[in-house]
C-alpha cells in the first residue's frame, strides 16, 4: 500500500547535529582541531580528545533524539551516535578528519512499518592562518531500509538522503569586527519503490545560507559581542516536483503530493534577519555570556492557494555558564529558547538546554 511509505517517510526524526553536543553529523567539527585535550561529559554526550602538539584523535558518542529538557526522563527515541576521528596541527596549518555514524531502528507507527535508518557522515576539517580561518566541510549521507513483510504490494522500497552544510569561518583579530562565519546549506531526499508493477520515485531538495558578523567591545568588566545573522532557506524545484520541503537534512522524509499541478506556483522561502546583542563577564572562577536578538522573518509557503508573504518577529535568547574551581576542571550550563522556523506553525518556541563537566587533560610529549 501507498500509504504505508508515505506515513513512514513523513514521520521520520531529522538525523541532525542538535545545537549542542560533541563532534556530531552537522559542521560542530569546526572546532576540532583547536580544541584542547578534554574529557566531556554532557547531557546525552561524552567524548574525549587527546594528542600532543601535532596529532590528536577523537572518541565521542552521545543521543541524536532531540528530546526536549522536559522529556528527557519520560520515554522516547534513543538515535545512537558515534564519532572518530584524527588531526594533524601545526602554526601553519591544521587539517582532520572525522567520522560520524548515526542509527535509528524500529519505528512503529499507525501503519506498523519497521525500517533501520543509517546515517553515515565523513567530514574534512582544515584550519589555515595560525587557526584564524577554519574551514569544514561534512558530508550526511542517508540511507533506509524497510522491512516489507506483510506488505506485498510495497517491493524493495528504497531511500536516500543527503545534506552538506559546509562552513567558513574567519577570525579578524580586530576587536571591532572579529569575525565573519558563512555556513553553506544544500539537502536532498528521494524515495523510490514500486507500487502495482510501476516504478515511482520522488525527489524533493532545498538550499540555503547561514551567514553571521561578529562585532566586539569592551565597556568596563563587560564585554559586548554584538552580531547580526542572516539565514535564507529555498526549496528547489517545488513547482516541477510538487514537493517544498525547506531545510532537507539526511532522515528527514518527504511527502509526495496529491495533484503536482494545484500545489506550487512557486518555491517555497524562508528569510530571517536577526540582530543579537551578546555580553559576557569573567572571574577567576566564573564566565558567562549571554545574548537577546529580535529581528525580521519573512516566509512564502509557494502554494497556489495561499501564494502571500507572511511578515512576522523573529527572536533568540541563549546563556551559558561556566564555572572552573580550578582550571583543569569545568562545569558548564547552557540553554537557548527561540521562534519556531515559520513553516514549524505547530510548534510555539524551541527549547534547548545542556549541561555537564569538563576535565581538561595535560597534552602528550
Amino acid at each position: 500500500m501507498k500509504k504505508v511509505l508515505l506515513t513512514a517517510m513523513a514521520l521520520f526524526t531529522i538525523i541532525a547535529s542538535s545545537a549542542f553536543g560533541y563532534y556530531g553529523g552537522n559542521n560542530d567539527w569546526i572546532d576540532f582541531l583547536t580544541d584542547a585535550n578534554q574529557l566531556r561529559f554532557r547531557t546525552r554526550q561524552m567524548g574525549l580528545v587527546l594528542g600532543n602538539g601535532a596529532i590528536k584523535g577523537v572518541i565521542g558518542v552521545r543521543d541524536e533524539s532531540e528530546t526536549a529538557l522536559g522529556q528527557i526522563l519520560s520515554q522516547g527515541k534513543f538515535i545512537p551516535t558515534l564519532s572518530l576521528g584524527i588531526g594533524y596541527t601545526t602554526d601553519a596549518f591544521g587539517i582532520g578528519i572525522g567520522y560520524n555514524y548515526d542509527y535509528t531502528d524500529e519505528f512503529r507507527g499507525a501503519t506498523k512499518s519497521k525500517y533501520n535508518l543509517s546515517v553515515h557522515t565523513p567530514v574534512i576539517a582544515m584550519n589555515f592562518l595560525n587557526n584564524n580561518l577554519r574551514i569544514v566541510v561534512p558530508v550526511q549521507v542517508g540511507v533506509l531500509n524497510f522491512d516489507t513483510t506483510g506488505v506485498p504490494d510495497i517491493l524493495n522500497p528504497k531511500y536516500l538522503g543527503i545534506s552538506l552544510d559546509p562552513q567558513i569561518r574567519y577570525y579578524t583579530g580586530i576587536e571591532a569586527f572579529s569575525e565573519l562565519r558563512l555556513t553553506i546549506k544544500y539537502g536532498m531526499n528521494q524515495v523510490s519503490y514500486k507500487d502495482n508493477g510501476v516504478n515511482k520515485t520522488y525527489t524533493a531538495s532545498s538550499l540555503g545560507f547561514d551567514f553571521r558578523a561578529y562585532f566586539g567591545a569592551q565597556v568596563g568588566d563587560v564585554g559586548l559581542k554584538p552580531f547580526i545573522k542572516i539565514t535564507y532557506d529555498t526549496s528547489l524545484d517545488a513547482t516541477k516536483t510538487g514537493l517544498g520541503e525547506i531545510g532537507i537534512t539526511a532522515g528527514s522524509g518527504i511527502t509526495p503530493p496529491t495533484d503536482v499541478a494545484d500545489k506550487y506556483i512557486s518555491n517555497p522561502w524562508e528569510l530571517n534577519v536577526l540582530p543579537t546583542l551578546g555580553l559576557s563577564a569573567n572571574s577567576d572562577i566564573v564566565s558567562v555570556y549571554a545574548e537577546g536578538g529580535l529581528g525580521y522573518k519573512a516566509y512564502s509557503s509557494g502554494l497556489k492557494y495561499a501564494n502571500k508573504i507572511t511578515h512576522t518577529l523573529s527572536w533568540a535568547a541563549y546563556g551559558e555558564i561556566s564555572i572552573t574551581p580550578v582550571k583543569d576542571l569545568e562545569w558548564y550550563f547552557e540553554a537557548e529558547i527561540a521562534s519556531p522556523k515559520a513553516q514549524q506553525i505547530e510548534d510555539k518556541v524551541k527549547f534547548n538546554a545542556a549541561t555537564g563537566v569538563t576535565w581538561y587533560l595535560p597534552s602528550f610529549q
